[in-house]
């Protein structure tokens, strides 16, 4: 779903100074696209979410019960392909005692890794306080594959218990504004077709909603469902969002027309149809519960 509770506002964005090599200005509303590019196609509303003001949204993946009183919960924050390695997830996890005694020597051990995943572990924690939550920090590299768990122990003083955390396809993507410039967008599009394409359509009540929310809408739901850059066409009826794989050279292309059709286009084609379900479902539940409103007269 897209978000829940209070959220930071997905509309703010880092500015871009040019599509090959952009300067990022936390917490700055994108208002202009830069004269130099030439594109015609593209409005002043090209955006890049603040990393750091983007939501965080945890879910519970270790119960109290499985996990001898220690509840985790997982979130995954976004940051710059180049603050961590280009292919790593910064996972956070949420530790929290249960119990009404303490729990000590908390560590991640037991690592059960399978080819191309890598791991590294937070510091142990001697001793975790009655009802104390503590949030550590792990990197993970899934190797790019969304429905391959990373999985390992969380041991303590009352034994070990198995976590197994999957990354969705949207965290498995990082920005690619430099790929939004028309020519280089349509050199993609061109290449994703057959197997390589996938789209879906919205109808009924939910295309209503999406067109009285706006493009400016989708754009935010779209950034808050997939690590990527947007942009919102000069007719205002389309938006256009492009991101790299983590684990390697391949773009992802996502094209929502007129609120009525989503297209996903990946050069890994099982990675495309499983992102575009993704996308689809988080913008559908937005519509549902009403987090898309319409956009002002």
């Amino acid at each position: 779903s897209i978000g829940d509770g209070t959220e930071a506002p997905l509309s703010q964005a880092k500015s871009l100074a040019t599509f090959d090599s952009y300067v990022l200005t936390p917490g700055k509303h994108v208002t202009t696209v830069p004269a130099s590019s030439g594109d015609s196609t593209l409005t002043d509303a090209l955006l890049f979410p603040v990393h750091d003001s983007l939501p965080l949204r945890f879910a519970k993946v270790v119960s109290s019960v499985n996990g001898g009183g220690i509840e985790v919960d997982v979130a995954f924050k976004r940051r710059s392909q180049e603050a961590g390695g280009p292919r790593s997830n910064h996972v956070l996890l949420r530790l929290t005692n249960t119990r009404p005694q303490a729990v000590t020597d908390v560590r991640l051990t037991h690592e059960k890794l399978v080819a191309g995943q890598a791991l590294v572990p937070f510091a142990p924690i001697p001793l975790l306080a009655p009802k104390e939550s503590r949030v550590v920090e792990i990197d993970i590299d899934f190797d790019g594959k969304p429905n391959q768990a990373c999985r390992f122990s969380l041991t303590s003083d009352r034994g070990s218990f198995p976590v197994a955390i999957e990354a969705p396809c949207g965290e498995l993507t990082v920005p690619a504004p430099q790929l939004l410039e028309s020519a280089a967008f349509a050199a993609l599009e061109s290449r994703m077709s057959g197997m390589h394409s996938a789209e879906r359509a919205f109808s009924g009540e939910d295309a209503a909603a999406l067109e009285a929310a706006g493009t400016q809408a989708l754009a935010d739901a779209l950034m808050a469902s997939a690590h990527m850059a947007v942009v919102v066409s000069s007719d205002g009826k389309s938006v256009r969002g492009v991101a790299r794989k983590l684990a390697s050279a391949d773009a992802v292309v996502i094209v929502v027309a007129t609120a009525r059709l989503l297209r996903v286009g990946c050069e890994e084609f099982i990675f495309g149809p499983n992102l575009l379900e993704e996308l689809a479902g988080s913008i559908v539940a937005a519509v549902a519960a009403g987090r898309l409103p319409p956009q002002p007269e």
